[in-house]
């Protein structure tokens, strides 16, 4: 578990917390005010992701760890989701690379990055509200990205076609703060 044990609790916490808070501040980028049944299934699919990327062991065992870790802290969701609008989290995760950058190996900063980026992607996809005529959760694509971050981890490429133009500019610029070199 590399340095983890000796980082506080409250660092601990940020790195635990932070895929499931980008997730939700995904999920909040585009509601459709006129149900909120994006919401709910969107938070399903977040969960689903984290509960199969916990069981990806030896492909990613650095984001399976933390993973685990999140699903293990079901009970903080409520706490973390009230943390989970944009200047928030992009603050702490920019203090999070600064604080990691010597707390994990390069390989651990970087599943940690994949990781964090790929709940903003399953969060995204899981809902078309641009496009959604009956109203269902649409999973296409899950399982072709859970097949990407169990097979090594997908490089933080650009958002993919079948998600709103909202949640296109939130990954972009999701995109662009994880992409930035720690200093």
């Amino acid at each position: 578990m590399s340095k983890i044990q000796k980082l506080s609790f409250e660092d601990q916490e940020l790195l635990f917390s932070l895929p499931y808070r980008v997730g939700m501040w995904i999920s909040n980028v585009d509601d459709v005010e006129s149900r909120k049944l994006d919401d709910k299934n969107e938070k399903k699919v977040l969960e689903i992701f984290l509960e199969r990327v916990s069981k990806s062991g030896s492909r990613m065992p650095f984001s399976a760890m933390i993973a685990k870790k999140c699903i293990s802290s079901k009970g903080s969701w409520v706490s973390w989701e009230a943390k989970s609008e944009e200047k928030v989290v992009f603050a702490d995760l920019e203090k999070s690379f600064l604080v990691f950058k010597n707390e994990l190996s390069p390989p651990e900063l970087k599943q940690f990055k994949q990781l964090v980026w790929q709940c903003g992607i399953t969060v995204a996809q899981a809902y078309d509200e641009d496009a959604d005529p009956d109203g269902e959760m649409h999973m296409n694509h899950l399982f072709e990205v859970l097949g990407n971050m169990l097979g090594g981890g997908p490089k933080l490429k650009k958002a993919p076609e079948n998600i709103s133009a909202k949640e296109k500019a939130a990954l972009k610029k999701l995109r662009d703060l994880l992409k930035q070199k720690v200093q």
